[in-house]
């Protein structure tokens, strides 16, 4: 006799083959990209985050994976105090066990972990399918994030505008290859103390999150005044059909050059033949001043946050107070 009580329990290496194939089975119908998930991805995304481990828990029917989980484990400082935060995400039903509130079960069994390690706060970026559930469990929305976009080649973007062909990693030239002693010294210079909450850029962060991606390629263009630079931009560049994207998805150092920094993010966008560049607003970087250079706005992804330290919700819920950049999204 089949049980028809689901199971939720902690994942662990046996369940990997398993995991790997819900993940990729549920994602190749929804995602934007080629990305398949094996065991690099497996060893990066779980087991090598600077940040700590991430906790995966999976849902079994009769001992079959039908559902999986993932908390990914984040830190962020504010006035210099650090704060712990996890990122649901790699989260996967299988569309035969869909419409049993599987996916809601998985978050409740979420912020149960999450005050039991003393987590800080949540935070998500849920499409519009699953939306709904994270706001019925209490989670805050603060809306959809906006992004800045200038278009580079308006016909090139209007013809391939139709193609629902997936998007592909592309190579990064050597000359904007990262450099990470650059950036930890630009990283140094420019840390603050200020009310703002941004990634915590310990030891080994670099390297994890774009030198040893598995499945995604990252460059950096640098600007500065002097011998030395002052500002970078990290981005990825990726092929959708006809279109070449580049994506910012990191900001490091003086903010008040951002301008002068962006100037030779264009350049070499149009050297490379990019037919767009996007990046998310962040005021801490004032990146609205990048109307001058001819970016637009437009809304795109929802984002929601639960904090469990009542004493940030006010503060964590406004998108101003956030150093907001792409790269804690955990599929750029």
């Amino acid at each position: 006799m089949m049980n028809k009580n689901p199971i939720i329990r902690l994942a662990n290496e046996i369940d990997k083959n398993d995991v790997l194939t819900l993940l990729n089975s549920v994602f190749d119908e929804q995602q934007r990209s080629d990305l398949k998930r094996d065991d690099a991805f497996w060893n990066w995304k779980y087991k090598n985050n600077p940040f700590g481990k991430s906790t995966l828990t999976i849902v079994e029917y009769n001992k079959q994976v039908v559902g999986a989980s993932n908390l990914w484990p984040w830190e962020f400082t504010c006035r210099g105090e650090t704060l712990q935060a996890l990122q649901p995400c790699d989260s996967a039903i299988h569309s035969d066990y869909r419409g049993r509130g599987l996916f809601t079960k998985t978050r409740i069994e979420s912020v149960r972990i999450a005050r039991e390690q003393g987590i800080d706060f949540l935070f998500s970026f849920p499409n519009q399918n699953s939306l709904n559930a994270y706001l019925n469990l209490g989670w805050s929305f603060m809306g959809r994030m906006n992004w800045h976009v200038k278009i580079l080649q308006p016909i090139n973007i209007l013809q391939g505008k139709l193609s629902d062909s997936k998007s592909e990693v592309l190579p990064i030239p050597d000359h904007l290859s990262i450099d990470i002693n650059t950036l930890e010294y630009i990283s140094n210079r420019s840390q603050s103390f200020d009310s703002s909450i941004r990634i915590k850029r310990k030891e080994g962060f670099y390297n994890w999150r774009y030198i040893d991606h598995p499945t995604r390629n990252y460059g950096m263009v640098t600007w500065g005044g002097g011998s030395k630079p002052a500002i970078a931009a990290i981005f990825t560049l990726n092929q959708k059909g006809i279109n070449t994207e580049m994506v910012i998805v990191d900001l490091i150092g003086k903010s008040e050059n951002i301008l002068d920094l962006f100037r030779v993010v264009v350049k070499e966008a149009k050297k490379l033949e990019v037919d767009f560049i996007a990046l998310l607003q962040n005021d801490n970087f004032s990146t609205n001043r990048l109307w001058k250079l001819g970016f637009l706005n437009k809304k795109l992804k929802n984002m929601v946050v639960l904090p469990l330290d009542i004493r940030l919700e006010q503060h964590i819920t406004n998108f101003k107070n956030w150093n907001m950049v792409s790269a804690i999204h955990d599929s750029i």
